[in-house]
C-alpha cells in the first residue's frame, strides 16, 4: 500500500473515532443523573414502607394554606356604626280599631308581642269606655299627669272619684286589654265597638270596678262572639239575644268562667234562661242565674261569680 493511501485511510479512522466520541459523551454525563433518581424514590418507598399504620394515621394530609380575603377598615367600621344607628325594631302586638258605639274611633296596640298590656292603650281605652254622661277630656297623659290636671282644670265641676284618673274616666282592669286583644285576633280585622264600659253608679257590679265592657264586633254575629267567649279563662260571658252586645268581664284568677243567657230587652227586668230559644217551660218563667243566687246583682268581696246588670244600649 502506498503511502498516500495509508494517510487516507488513518484520517478516516480518526475521524469515525471522533464522531463516536462525540455521541458517546454526553450520554455519559446524563446517565449517573439518570440513576440516582431512581434511588430516592426506592428510599421514600423504603421509608413508608417502615412506617408503622399508627404512624401513617397520625399524620395530617398535607393542604395548602389559604390565604384569607381581607376587607378593608373602612367597610367595617362603616357597618359596625350604621347597625348602631339603625332603630331598633318596636316589639307590639296586633292593632285594633275600637270606637264608643260608632264615635271616637281610634287604633291601638293594646299588648306587645309578649302579651303585656301597654298603659299608653289601656289610658285610651279608659277613655273609650267612660259612662255616656261623662265628657271626654281635654288631654291624655300618663297616670300622674292626668290626676294633677284633672284636679285644676275641673276645680269649679265635678271632683275625679277614688281611682279615677279624671271624672267619669277610670283605669280599666288590664284582664280586659287581653281579652280584647284575643278577640281582636280570633275575628281579625273587624272594629270593635264598646256600648258600655266603667259605671260608676252600677253598685255591686263588675263595670263599677272597671273590669268589665260590654261590646260588639262588626259583622259578627252575637252567637259568635259569646261562644268565643267562653273559651277565655277567667272570664264571665254574658249573652243578650235580644239586645246588640255581649258582656264580657275579668274574673280571679283561678275562678274559671261564667256564661248566662238573659232573654230581657232594653229596658226590660232580667229574664234568665238555660238556652237559647229557650224550653217551653222557661218561657215565661225566668231562672236564676248561674251561680244560684236568688238576686243576681249582688256581689261581695267572697263571690265575684254573680252577673252583672246591663244597660239599654
Amino acid at each position: 500500500m502506498s503511502t498516500p493511501l495509508r494517510r487516507a485511510l488513518k484520517r478516516s479512522v480518526v475521524s469515525a473515532l471522533a464522531a463516536v466520541l462525540a455521541a458517546a459523551v454526553p450520554s455519559l454525563w446524563a446517565s449517573p443523573a439518570r440513576a440516582e433518581k431512581p434511588a430516592h424514590k426506592a428510599d421514600a418507598t423504603s421509608a413508608r414502607d417502615k412506617e408503622t399504620p399508627k404512624a401513617r394515621r397520625g399524620k395530617k394530609p398535607h393542604t395548602p394554606k389559604k390565604t384569607a380575603s381581607r376587607e378593608p377598615t373602612g367597610s367595617k367600621s362603616a357597618a359596625r356604626k350604621a347597625a348602631v344607628a339603625a332603630p331598633k325594631k318596636r316589639c307590639t302586638g296586633v292593632p285594633v280599631t275600637i270606637d264608643r258605639s260608632g264615635l271616637e274611633r281610634q287604633t291601638l296596640t293594646l299588648v306587645d308581642c309578649r302579651e303585656r298590656p301597654l298603659e299608653n292603650a289601656r289610658e285610651a281605652l279608659s277613655v273609650l269606655a267612660r259612662p255616656w254622661g261623662a265628657a271626654k277630656p281635654v288631654e291624655r297623659s300618663p297616670r300622674l299627669q292626668a290626676i294633677s290636671h284633672s284636679a285644676h282644670a275641673h276645680a269649679a265641676g265635678p271632683a275625679a272619684g277614688p281611682g279615677e284618673l279624671a271624672p267619669g274616666v277610670r283605669l280599666l282592669d288590664r284582664g280586659l286589654l287581653h281579652r280584647l286583644d284575643a278577640v281582636a285576633r280570633h275575628f281579625s280585622g273587624r272594629p270593635i265597638s264598646l256600648v258600655s264600659g266603667y259605671r260608676p253608679q252600677s253598685r255591686g257590679s263588675l263595670h263599677q270596678a272597671a273590669r268589665a265592657l260590654d261590646l260588639r264586633v262588626a259583622g259578627v254575629p252575637n252567637e259568635e262572639l259569646v261562644t268565643f267567649c267562653k273559651t277565655l279563662p277567667d272570664t264571665g260571658c254574658g249573652y243578650y239575644p235580644n239586645s246588640s252586645f255581649v258582656h264580657v268581664d275579668v274574673r280571679s284568677a283561678g275562678t274559671g268562667g261564667v256564661t248566662w243567657i238573659d232573654a230581657s230587652g232594653p229596658g226590660q227586668a232580667p229574664h234568665y234562661v238555660s238556652s237559647w230559644p229557650p224550653p217551653p217551660e222557661q218561657a215565661d218563667q225566668a231562672v236564676l242565674p248561674p251561680d244560684g243566687s236568688s238576686d243576681p246583682w249582688s256581689l261581695d268581696a267572697a263571690d265575684e261569680h254573680a252577673p252583672d246588670r246591663e244597660p239599654s244600649p
